[in-house]
């Protein structure tokens, strides 16, 4: 479900014996998991300006004060809508989600909360900024953050 930045491979997810998870391919590209929980899948640094942390955090309170949640359960109708009268594939992999530029992951922990109920889900959220994975994988460790 998920491929190498550096050569497009699959990427699997592997916990070694007395180390920490990683993320790696079948070219031996490694990406670990940080103690927070997200994976830095950036191969080389960007020059792509990504969200700062006091903005991260300002925009979490704001969030929390419940100012988006009628729109966060709009999303999830709506995500559920779509994704339930899709026809899944294959069966032995399990429906997924990704979220593209998570930030703090509000919506994309919502999201997974709400889908928790509704068997075998994946929850993917992605962002440039490492704050904002971090901030995100503190939130919703149901949720693979990169």
């Amino acid at each position: 479900m998920l491929i190498c930045p550096i050569c497009g491979e699959p990427l699997t997810r592997e916990t070694p014996p007395a180390a920490s998870a990683c993320y790696r391919c079948p070219n031996r590209h490694s990406f670990d998991v940080a103690r927070q929980g997200y994976v830095n899948l950036l191969a080389r640094p960007t020059r792509l300006l990504a969200d700062t942390l006091a903005m991260l955090r300002a925009r979490r309170a704001f969030l929390a004060r419940g100012h988006y949640a009628p729109l966060a359960a709009a999303v999830n109708d709506l995500v559920w809508a779509g994704v339930s009268s899709a026809s899944q594939t294959d069966p032995a992999v399990p429906p997924a989600v990704l979220d593209v530029g998570c930030g703090e992951g509000y919506y994309i922990g919502r999201l997974a909360d709400a889908l928790a109920h509704s068997g075998d889900w994946r929850c993917f959220g992605l962002d440039l900024a490492r704050d904002a994975a971090r901030l995100a994988a503190t939130a919703s460790p149901q949720v693979t953050l990169f």
